[in-house]
């Protein structure tokens, strides 16, 4: 499954995935900004799931990768040549070696999202307002 956070601006606040493990399916920063928030990734891992940042923009705050773990995520170099200075922070080992031209084979990706990450990206697009994730059956 994919989450997506396409086209979302990060302009305020502090938004943690400390610690996550992106281990199935795909998060999307395509086009993401990042003007103003604290966004970190402290300890965060990526293994076999799929982490994009392409043409996403590092114009204001701090976005830490510095201790996460993993291959670096898509678009994070090519990002880093246009950020502005001090708001991406990448982890030493990313800045020395090439991405992988795969970092995971489509086909291990699980059928479904997700119902947690589709709400919290729900409620980033949509300025963090009280979003709940939809159930597959109506409550009784």
């Amino acid at each position: 499954g994919t989450v997506d956070f396409s086209g979302a601006e990060f302009a305020y606040g502090t938004v943690s995935f400390s610690g996550a493990k992106f281990a199935y399916g795909t998060v999307n920063f395509h086009k993401t900004q990042f003007t103003g928030t604290m966004v970190s990734f402290h300890t965060a891992e990526s293994t076999r799931g799929k982490l994009s940042f392409s043409e996403a923009e590092f114009a204001g705050g701090k976005v830490d990768f510095e201790h996460a773990r993993g291959e670096c995520p898509e678009g994070l170099r090519e990002a880093r040549a246009h950020a502005a200075p001090g708001v991406l922070l990448l982890p030493q080992t990313w800045e020395q070696h090439p991405a992988p031209e795969s970092q995971q084979d489509p086909a291990t990706e699980p059928p479904t999202t997700s119902p947690w990450l589709n709400a919290l990206a729900s409620a980033v697009v949509n300025g963090w307002k009280k979003v709940r994730p939809q159930r597959d059956t109506p409550d009784d």
